[in-house]
C-alpha cells in the first residue's frame, strides 16, 4: 500500500475518532470504515493503477504488482477455502454459507474470471509467507 505519510499522520486523529463514535461498525470492516468517512467527510484522493491493487476477483494479471484481498480474507472463517474446495460444483454459493453475503458475488466474478484460479494462486502464496513467518 502507498500512502502520503504526512497526510495520514495529519488525517489520523479524525479518523481514528469517526471510528470511535460509530463503535468501529462498518460495513465489510476496514475498507467500509475508509469509503464511509471518504463520504462522510468529502475527501479524496488519488487512484493508483489496477495493477498496484489487484483484485482476486479478478483473474490472473502477470502484470500486477500488488495483489490485494479485497473482500473474504483467508484463515478470517472459512470461505475462501469453502470456495476453493466447492467452485467446480453447482451451487457451491449455498455449501459455504459461513461467507458474508457481500462476499459472495467477488468469488462468483473469481469463478467467472478463470475458476478461481487466482484465489488459489494467493492463498497457496499467504500461506506460504505464513509458513515462513512461523504463523502456520
Amino acid at each position: 500500500m502507498v500512502f502520503n505519510v504526512p497526510a495520514v499522520r495529519n488525517e489520523l486523529p479524525n479518523f481514528l475518532r469517526y471510528g470511535r463514535d460509530n463503535n468501529f461498525s462498518f460495513p465489510v470492516y476496514d475498507q467500509g470504515w475508509l469509503v464511509q468517512y471518504r463520504t462522510d467527510y468529502n475527501k479524496t484522493w488519488p487512484a493508483i493503477a489496477d495493477e498496484m491493487n489487484w483484485k482476486v476477483y479478478w483473474g490472473s494479471n502477470p502484470n500486477a504488482s500488488i495483489l490485494h484481498w479485497h473482500g473474504p480474507k483467508p484463515r478470517l472463517g472459512k470461505c475462501i477455502e469453502c470456495f476453493l474446495e466447492e467452485r467446480q460444483k453447482e451451487g457451491w454459493e449455498k455449501r459455504c454459507g459461513g461467507c458474508h453475503p457481500a462476499y459472495v458475488p467477488l468469488l462468483q466474478f473469481a469463478q467467472a474470471a478463470d475458476g478461481g484460479r487466482m484465489c488459489a494462486q494467493m492463498l497457496a502464496k499467504f500461506e506460504e509467507y505464513a509458513q515462513q513467518a512461523g504463523k502456520s
